[in-house]
């Protein structure tokens, strides 16, 4: 099996949880509504992480239920490298931030929100699912519920104005770059680099692929956002719903009510977690139907 057979076979799986969760809760099932929930947005997180190449498909197995361990290789090879881009490349982070405005990305707002996703691991108690209150879930709720929208103008004036505009970026740090490689590595024949970037035509279609990659972005920073905190929000049902403390008298059929917030906000959940994973099918262009 392809990765993307097993990506499109556990994304179908994931739906299948979210379609169950949805059927049990309108029948007042409020436990087992939750619970298919908490299982489909996991089967979400492992998903993206996949597909980010976070984790290879054989390493699923070991990570358990767990998706924080799921997503903090990935996060810190990204952290890694935007602390590398922020050294001393000036260059380098005023081509960034073009790409950002151009799809309406706050870039540092999207670090922001990675730091955040840490801070709420080393908070992890104010998440237990038996203190959340309703303000604080709404709270997350408010927060994750974005989109990123497209550009208004989309002519082909504005467009080429863009290209021109990554094509002067391309040209300022890029080809300075290069021969600092070559002064640094001589014996590195690198001439075919150089002529490429010299090259009118080339930065031309670079500059518009770079375009496509940036609605990428646009689609998928927020898709992600949106499960990988509702994996924070629900994952410590797995702890006490599936593996219960007795010796805590805990006893979720008494705590899953309609008037606990993970259940009275459950249709609010079902459509974020369903938006994600519809903009993970689209990304892939591998529609599915359940």
């Amino acid at each position: 099996m392809t990765i993307k057979d097993f990506l499109k076979s556990l994304i179908q799986i994931a739906k299948s949880d979210l379609a169950a969760s949805n059927l049990l809760f309108s029948n007042g099932f409020y436990l087992q509504s939750t619970f298919y929930l908490q299982q489909g947005v996991e089967k979400g997180n492992k998903a993206f992480a996949i597909f980010n190449e976070f984790i290879k498909v054989d390493e699923i197995k070991h990570l358990g239920h767990d998706h924080i361990e799921l997503h903090k290789k990935g996060i810190n090879l990204q952290l890694g490298k935007l602390k590398i881009l922020n050294d001393d490349r000036t260059e380098v982070r005023e081509f960034i931030d073009t790409i950002a405005s151009h799809t309406n990305i706050d870039y540092k707002g999207y670090i922001k929100s990675l730091e955040k996703s840490r801070d709420i691991k080393n908070d992890w108690q104010k998440f237990n699912i038996v203190e959340i209150t309703g303000e604080e879930l709404a709270g997350l709720l408010e927060e994750i519920d974005f989109e990123i929208d497209e550009p208004a103008d989309t002519s082909k004036e504005t467009r080429d104005k863009l290209v021109k505009q990554l094509k002067d970026k391309l040209q300022g740090f890029i080809l300075p770059l290069v021969h600092k490689l070559k002064n640094k590595y001589p014996a590195i024949e690198i001439d075919e680099i150089d002529t490429f970037f010299l090259d009118d035509n080339n930065l031309d279609e670079l500059a518009h692929t770079m375009l496509d990659f940036g609605e990428y972005l646009r689609k998928f920073i927020p898709a992600f956002y949106k499960i990988y905190i509702l994996g924070f929000i629900l994952y410590p049902l797995v702890s006490k719903v599936r593996y219960p403390d007795f010796e805590e008298k805990f006893d979720p059929m008494n705590i899953f009510t309609i008037n606990h917030p993970l259940v009275n906000q459950q249709p609010r959940l079902h459509k974020l977690a369903s938006t994600a994973l519809g903009i993970l099918e689209s990304i892939m262009n591998v529609p599915i139907s359940i």
